[in-house]
């Protein structure tokens, strides 16, 4: 019986951390997001670990496309 009730619960465990974990290339820095860029676009990227300023200067970079301005222009 005890032995059901911790494989049960490991089992809950698994699918829990499965759901939860984001899947893809991880991006933590500018060289990883560089790496990603030359893979395509067949593997989403994951910025769960990203640093806050590198979130920002994606979002600002990315921002004109997605409102359909094009790109950005310096």
């Amino acid at each position: 019986m005890r032995a059901y009730g911790l494989d049960s619960r490991l089992r809950k465990l698994e699918v829990g951390a499965a759901v939860h974990e984001p899947s893809g290339f991880k991006i933590r820095s500018l060289v990883d997001l560089v790496k990603w860029a030359e893979l395509g676009d067949d593997i989403p990227p994951d910025l769960s670990e990203c640093d806050d300023d590198l979130l920002r200067l994606i979002y600002e970079s990315t921002k004109d496309y997605e409102e359909g301005g094009g790109p950005k222009t310096w």
